[in-house]
């Protein structure tokens, strides 16, 4: 398994912030922020999706959603502000997802694409999984850490007739 504390390591580049800054923040840093910060927190097992007082100063309720996924059931929870929704949670151990729908998806896009870099590892294009499959636009990333590879996988879909972002971090041994 991925080691816990090289995950926790790429969290600490997120700098803390009062429960206030963190509604006030636009919709494409806070995706960012969830994705390159919590989620290597969420893999390591250092944050749960409910009872987290980070998620609720970013809006999100209790309320947890299933959907299956390839690596198992993503448990989630919402948040919906003024700017767009979001969608935080995962499979433990497996996968972190971010989800943004709204009018600023372009720019969680273009953030998404940016802040990789705050992760802490070289990460390069992998072509392989990398193009447009069933209508949505995939790009993959990874990074070599230890002896495993550390996966970003961007994605554009439409979801449900919404437009949608998808921001999800996961572990593979190749």
């Amino acid at each position: 398994m991925f080691g816990r504390m090289a995950l926790a390591s790429a969290a600490l580049l997120l700098p803390g912030v009062a429960s206030a800054q963190n509604q006030a923040k636009p919709i494409e840093e806070v995706t960012a922020d969830l994705a390159y910060g919590y989620c290597p927190l969420y893999l390591g097992g250092q944050f749960a999706i409910t009872g987290n007082p980070v998620l609720k100063a970013f809006g999100f309720g209790e309320k947890i959603s299933t959907q299956q996924h390839a690596r198992g059931e993503i448990k989630a929870v919402g948040a919906k502000r003024p700017d767009g929704e979001l969608n935080f949670g995962g499979v433990k151990d497996q996968v972190c997802q971010v989800m943004m729908a709204g009018p600023k998806r372009a720019a969680a896009w273009d953030m998404l694409h940016k802040n990789m870099a705050f992760l802490g590892f070289d990460f390069k294009a992998n072509p392989t999984n990398t193009g447009v499959r069933n209508g949505a636009k995939v790009e993959t990333y990874k990074a070599l850490v230890g002896k495993q590879f550390l996966y970003v996988q961007l994605i554009e879909a439409t979801i449900t007739g919404i437009p949608t972002v998808i921001a999800q971090i996961f572990v593979m041994d190749q």
